[in-house]
């Protein structure tokens, strides 16, 4: 047998194929996809079938997969390959059939580097998304980094199980390839992850055979909407059953639950983790976490099993060592397939939690200990509403009441609309928002105050330091002489008169002895919408 592409992207993508069980493909000639053909007529366990004509050979394909679905008794992929340029357009008719079909028809089409796209060059067009709705479309590049092949391992497990997804379908996948095509000193297939990506609400039984395998089980909770009673009620049994140990953030609205590791930041930053406390196993459920020292822990240790629970319409991988993936209404059966041997480990984690000191409370004036001063004094209805960058970092170390409602715009975690957001949380309840927003957050977003229905509900706590403090943690930013001027945008603002504009009630302090008058002033029944600004 002769050795396989030496294109480290070919032979992911032929190993993948071979992970997913497909065994017959239709190659057609050319120089572009040359080493991919290559390399699957290399394989022993695949079948490779000339055909010329690129129109000709996609709907030999779809005959294929036909005639092997009646033999096998269920839906069979097979691919199609042809070269760059107009020889994937000449497919289309193949696709439209495949996708009003139902057939899992797998189109790779190579292609000239992404620079040379547009660019006069010759046998050149935009391949990606060339059949439009048809067809989910997904590119691959070249690159030998370890994210580059995290990021192609991502991609061709989401495009292969979409073959399969909602009774069935064509999938196509475009290959970017550089020259030299024709080197051939490749050595053998890698071993590659598959993900076990199931959208059905019932874990598949192979899947059980295997997480009852996984142990050191991790539980990580992320942004979340108040849950469902049945969801705490899971959470608590976990908890009491020793079953695993759970993280979560104060944007999960899950830590007031007694047990649940809240001070996962402080943890990771105190100690040096032994591999006692490295989870084999971690269940992610919920949105997105604030924490990056727990994703880049995560990312480190690389859990054997890792389950992320979600609706997503696509896999999210953000540990970068997925293995399952099922809707979030798995929960309770997930969580009961896992190992119950945890108890030792569940123990440790606790005992880290409890081993790091709390931050002093002592007289100085800083933002967190205003803001953990407001939040102590906070009733059990409050609701909070926190802005992004250091806002929502500074609540993360306190635990509420289950009746302190978390909300947060950590979609893609902007700058902009979190006072706005405050304003429309507040104007759809009776109680209390609190909104914990920096300067910049605020100064932002003024207009939210614009608003002839501005709620009396609302409360502002806007901690002023001049600027984006939160970009002096970034290491080597101080080696600029332009930092404070043009990335943290200094600045002498204060607000007061924008308050009065609005017709907001209005509070200004600057010293600690101050700090006990403006947490009566937040929670003091008011007739408009008031403000405290933190001078810091």
């Amino acid at each position: 047998m002769s050795n396989n592409s030496s294109k480290s992207v070919i032979v992911q993508l032929v190993a993948l194929l071979k992970g997913y069980g497909i065994r017959h493909v239709v190659v057609s000639p050319g120089s572009r996809n040359a080493p991919i053909v290559h390399t699957l007529a290399n394989q022993s366990w695949l079948t490779c079938y000339p055909v010329t004509d690129e129109r000709s050979a996609a709907f030999v394909a779809v005959g294929l997969s036909d005639s092997l679905s009646v033999k096998e008794g269920r839906r069979v992929p097979v691919g199609v390959c042809c070269t760059s340029g107009s020889a994937v357009l000449d497919m289309a008719p193949a696709v439209a059939e495949a996708h009003y079909r139902n057939v899992p028809l797998l189109v790779i089409s190579a292609d000239r580097p992404e620079a040379w796209i547009g660019q006069m060059d010759g046998q050149t067009l935009k391949q990606s998304d060339c059949f439009g709705a048809l067809v989910p479309s997904f590119s691959l590049r070249e690159g030998d980094d370890e994210e580059t092949h995290w990021y192609r391992n991502r991609i061709l497990n989401e495009a292969l199980t979409l073959l399969s997804h909602n009774g069935g379908g064509p999938v196509h996948i475009n290959v970017h390839l550089s020259e030299p095509l024709f080197d051939f000193q490749g050595g053998e297939l890698p071993t590659e992850r598959v993900i076990a990506w199931r959208r059905e609400n019932v874990v598949a039984d192979v899947d059980v055979l295997q997480l009852t395998q996984c142990a050191k089980t991790m539980i990580v909770v992320g942004q979340s909407v108040p849950v469902s009673k049945t969801f705490e009620e899971e959470i608590r049994r976990v908890i009491a059953d020793d079953r695993a140990v759970v993280v979560a953030e104060t944007l999960s609205n899950i830590s007031h639950i007694e047990g649940v590791i809240t001070n996962i930041d402080a943890i990771l930053a105190s100690n040096d983790l032994s591999d006692d406390l490295s989870p084999r196993t971690v269940v992610y459920i919920g949105g997105h976490i604030v924490s990056k020292r727990l994703k880049q822990y995560l990312r480190g240790v690389k859990p054997s099993c890792s389950v992320r629970l979600t609706d997503s319409d696509h896999i999210e991988d953000t540990f970068m060592c997925l293995t399952h993936q099922y809707p979030e209404s798995t929960f309770a059966a997930i969580v009961n397939a896992l190992s119950s041997d945890n108890g030792h480990f569940a123990s440790l984690w606790r005992s880290a939690s409890l081993g790091v000191q709390p931050t002093s409370a002592d007289e100085l004036f800083t933002s967190q200990s205003v803001v953990s001063a407001v939040l102590s004094a906070m009733s059990d209805n409050t609701w909070l509403s926190l802005a992004n960058s250091s806002a929502v970092r500074l609540v993360q170390s306190v635990r509420l009441s289950q009746g302190n409602v978390v909300f947060c715009n950590r979609g893609v975690n902007g700058i902009d609309g979190s006072l706005s957001a405050a304003v429309g949380q507040a104007l759809a309840t009776d109680n209390v928002v609190l909104a914990i927003i920096g300067d910049l957050s605020f100064l932002y977003d003024m207009n939210a105050l614009w608003n002839v229905q501005l709620p009396s509900n609302l409360r502002i706590l806007l901690l002023n330091n001049g600027g984006g403090d939160i970009f002096k943690t970034l290491r080597g930013l101080e080696k600029s002489e332009y930092r404070d001027k043009y990335v943290m945008a200094r600045h002498t603002t204060t607000v007061e008169g924008w308050a009065s504009d609005a017709r907001c009630n209005y509070k200004r302090i600057s010293s600690a002895d101050e700090l006990p008058s403006a947490v009566k002033f937040i929670f003091s029944p008011q007739e408009r919408c008031s403000i405290v600004e933190v001078m810091l």
